[in-house]
């Protein structure tokens, strides 16, 4: 096995115990693909998502599940609790019709606001 082979196989367990970013989705998908997996992007993988130095280069690399510790979101929304964490995350593991679903309930509440907030 080769390091890129190692690296690919140790971000596919990191994956599966932490899920796919959102802004690397598209990215990710190209390295489980076969794209270069260089010595930078390795380094860069494991700094921004907290992996560990080394990590992807371990042939034994022990997975950790990466906690929800920072309050700024990946797009730069400040996530206040936990429960906003959980709509996020419900939002992104949605398809496109759930999202669609969840976009219609989520007027009919900024309604029922607006009209709580305004008196009408």
């Amino acid at each position: 096995m080769d390091i890129m082979e190692i690296r690919r196989e140790n971000l596919r367990r990191w994956v599966e115990k932490n899920g796919v970013p959102v802004k690397e989705r598209s990215f990710f998908s190209q390295l489980k693909s076969g794209a270069s997996f260089g010595e930078r992007l390795a380094r860069r993988l494991e700094r921004d998502y907290k992996m560990g130095d080394g990590f992807l280069d371990r042939l034994d690399a022990e997975v950790a599940v990466e906690q929800p510790v920072s309050p700024v979101d990946a797009i730069g929304l400040r996530v206040e609790s936990a429960e906003e964490l959980r709509l996020l995350t419900v939002y992104r593991l949605a398809n496109q019709r759930e999202r669609r679903e969840i976009d219609e309930a989520v007027e009919a509440v900024r309604g029922h606001i607006a009209a709580r907030t305004t008196g009408y």
